[in-house]
């Protein structure tokens, strides 16, 4: 593998500009209406929400806002029913799958909304995803989600081999159906969208402000290295990074997740592969492969694998053999250009409940704090909608439409350490086992594809 710059901040912040009105820190003690602890999608879009019902909000994040899977992910707006849709309707059953299916169409249309109502450029591209499978024995995995997504009304369209044709589909792509909704985004300038938009409602934002502690007796206390802020509500939006301050290490499984983007590629590179529209990608694999083109012509390839660490301590961001693996995976689905060549790498967090699917519970039963969380990688666009959610929450309004998320019961106790570190990597090795039969069908067959007249392309013998 050719060598490669490891960005701790992500490559999407390259073109990301710091946003000037932040504020750096809280000197002494401050009183708010509401204190939101995590400036990501969950924690700017209920100060969005908050201010915009009149109350005082302030944003206190670690780093800068974005700083956790916000602006790392790969910036898929997708339709992600849980981990694997046709599960998530055998366990919810037709009705409470449809409810998830409502509110996941409606936080997708609200990442349009945002990005229009701030004017702020995302590259945000609505032209659906694919969800592919990349061999044969992926091929009812991908009929059966699509199944799934159409039995609970999302917009979802099967493609046959003429489809995937007259699409110019990658020639990696042996089956696939198209999301019709969502598409893929700029990650870290959405969140420059979502803090302009709070900003402009009245919220303060305090970057490089580490809460040390929250106190939720009575009002609410959030303490920092230099001050405090008093508040009557509370949001926490911490996420995978919720351990650090003592919270939800029972709620939550925290992985960590890598991403590769390539050199741009050349017209002659790009001439090659096909992919006319470059619909982003994601596989039904165990561990997800998202596929898709930057705004500046390079592929990115992200997660397909996971790392745990033990307790709060999470694995190194910058671990070579993970991104050895990213390389040989775009090596395996792009063969059409053999010198094609790695530029930058990150790493991110992301958040895995019990039962997989994401939840907003009154913190301690406390009807003034809420705490959200376990979006399971798949949160852009949730994320970014949550804080209506939430708003409802902390002001006694109804939740029905969100009944599904809300002060969830049934979820199973994450087992503490050392128990965790166990389950969660016999989990994981079960499931690189599983993938690894995938892949090996998949190398087979797309040789034997590529042999085969399919649509007309440019023979690519390097620029």
């Amino acid at each position: 593998m050719q060598p490669y710059e490891f960005l701790p901040e992500g490559f999407w912040r390259k073109d990301s500009p710091p946003n000037a009105r932040v504020k750096r820190t809280v000197d002494g003690q401050i009183r708010r209406d509401v204190v939101v602890v995590g400036g990501g999608y969950t924690g700017l879009s209920s100060a969005l929400a908050l201010a915009q019902q009149g109350y005082s909000v302030a944003v206190l994040e670690r780093g800068v806002i974005g700083s956790g899977a916000s602006a790392y992910n790969c910036g898929h707006v997708g339709i992600q029913l849980g981990k694997n849709p046709y599960l998530t309707l055998n366990k919810l059953g037709l009705e409470r799958t449809r409810m998830y299916a409502d509110v996941l169409t409606q936080a997708i249309a609200n990442v349009g909304t945002i990005v229009s109502q701030s004017g702020i450029d995302c590259h945000y591209r609505a032209i659906g995803n694919l969800t592919a499978g990349v061999s044969e024995p992926q091929r009812r995995d991908v009929e059966n989600t699509f199944e799934a997504c159409d039995k609970v009304g999302l917009p979802v369209k099967m493609l046959d081999r003429r489809d995937l044709s007259q699409m110019d589909a990658p020639a990696f792509v042996d089956s696939a159906f198209h999301e019709l909704i969502g598409g893929d985004i700029q990650p870290a300038l959405y969140v420059q969208a979502l803090a302009k938009l709070a900003e402009d409602a009245g919220v303060e934002i305090y970057e490089d402000c580490s809460v040390t502690r929250v106190n939720t007796s009575g009002h609410v206390r959030a303490d920092t290295a230099n001050g405090a802020v008093l508040a009557d509500m509370a949001v926490i939006a911490t996420n995978a990074y919720s351990g650090e301050i003592g919270l939800l290490r029972r709620s939550i499984m925290p992985w960590s997740v890598s991403v590769m983007v390539t050199e741009p590629l050349t017209p002659h590179q790009r001439a090659c592969i096909g992919w006319r529209n470059g619909e982003p990608i994601h596989t039904p694999h165990q561990m997800i492969e998202n596929i898709r083109l930057t705004h500046d012509g390079r592929i990115l390839i992200g997660t397909k694998r996971a790392r745990l660490g033990w307790g709060d301590r999470h694995p190194p961001a910058n671990d070579p053999v993970t991104f050895q693996l990213l390389f040989e995976v775009l090596r395996d689905r792009f063969p059409e250009i053999p010198d094609l060549r790695p530029a930058y790498t990150w790493s991110g967090r992301v958040a895995i409940s019990s039962d997989l699917l994401p939840f907003f519970d009154h913190f301690e039963g406390r009807k003034n704090v809420v705490i959200a969380a376990g979006y399971g990688g798949h949160g852009l666009p949730m994320a970014s909608y949550s804080g209506t959610i939430i708003a409802d929450m902390l002001l006694g309004n109804n939740t029905d439409r969100a009944a599904l998320f809300v002060n969830r019961k049934r979820r199973l106790p994450i087992p503490p350490e050392p128990l965790r570190w166990v389950v969660g990597h016999a989990m994981k090795r079960k499931m690189v086992e599983a993938d690894s039969i995938i892949d090996a069908a998949a190398r087979r067959e797309l040789s034997a594809r590529r042999a085969l007249p399919r649509i007309v392309r440019t023979t690519y013998a390097g620029d």
